[in-house]
């Protein structure tokens, strides 16, 4: 929460706890239903029967973010999930989820690993209340005007995005030969567009 507050100048709030999965979040509207979710391992949660999501419980990722913060994936809203899972490279399982008064369908990864390293997004489907969580959250002036990724073979990343209808909203770039994959938020703040990695 730190991190963001010093890259965006505001700080995440709200947000709460995903009980059956064990996990904590605070959120940042980003604009008219987009937020970003600083989202990690709640200590005083349960250890989840499966993997968490966002590959929380990778080791190797845990040592990462103990160096430094990141954005790991993004997540597309999706008025079908069961059947917009179908164009995913990966199988994934459709479970219930919910924190407070919000309650959605999320599609889970076998392992809790991320899909495309990351770049292709998990998807949501919210309840049919058509209540959503930004709607209530604090409008701090940061819009979200781009998002992008790196990939060793962004073709592949790309056919996934265009069959999920995401092209307008997300490109993918070659990696360098030193790069490695990743994703980058491009955010309007009141002082200048800031790039989160």
């Amino acid at each position: 929460m730190a991190y963001v507050d010093d890259v965006l100048g505001a700080q995440p709030m709200g947000g709460g706890q995903h009980v059956a999965i064990g996990t904590h979040n605070r959120v940042l509207r980003l604009g008219e239903r987009q937020y970003l979710e600083v989202i990690a391992i709640d200590p005083n949660g349960v250890q989840p029967a499966l993997p968490r999501w966002f590959n929380l419980d990778d080791p190797a990722l845990q040592a990462q973010l103990r160096l430094r913060p990141r954005l790991l994936t993004w997540v597309a809203r999706s008025t079908a999930v069961r059947i917009d899972s179908g164009a995913l490279p990966v199988p994934v399982d459709i479970r219930p989820m919910s924190r407070g008064d919000f309650s959605w369908q999320f599609g889970f990864t076998a392992d809790g690993g991320l899909i495309g390293d990351g770049l292709i997004p998990h998807l949501i489907e919210w309840d049919n209340s058509g209540h959503h969580p930004a709607d209530g959250m604090t409008d701090t002036g940061l819009r979200l005007v781009g998002l992008r990724g790196f990939h060793s073979a962004p073709e592949t990343i790309s056919r996934t995005i265009k069959a999920l209808g995401l092209a307008q909203q997300f490109v993918v770039r070659r990696t360098s030969p030193l790069q490695e994959a990743g994703l980058q938020a491009m955010i309007q703040t009141p002082r200048d567009v800031v790039i989160l990695e």
